[in-house]
């Protein structure tokens, strides 16, 4: 379980070649519907495994966070992965 505050990382494994990526973020739609792009960091080009580390400042707010990731390729190309869905609990949650 994740509450506020707490600092997590987020990972997805694209199963897609990275090597003529030109830029690889992940995006994500907090639980004020307020929209953020992130630059990923790389963790396996061949297999397309990228992660970003959420900060305790960014994890903010309890509720539901909508994760994805967004590349483009050299070619213009894009490839946008399917969401993912994380709940953030606040500390209260954990007692009931």
């Amino acid at each position: 379980m994740i509450t506020i505050g707490q600092s997590y990382r987020v990972t997805f494994q694209l199963s897609t070649d990275l090597t003529t990526a030109s830029s690889v973020q992940i995006g994500y739609i907090d639980p004020t519907r307020a929209t953020t792009i992130v630059s990923a960091i790389v963790d396996d080009t061949v297999n397309g495994v990228i992660h970003y580390d959420v900060n305790k400042t960014t994890n903010a707010i309890a509720g539901l966070w909508k994760w994805w990731a967004e590349v483009t390729f050299t070619d213009g190309s894009k490839y946008i992965g399917e969401a993912k869905e994380l709940w953030v609990h606040s500390i209260g949650d954990i007692a009931r």
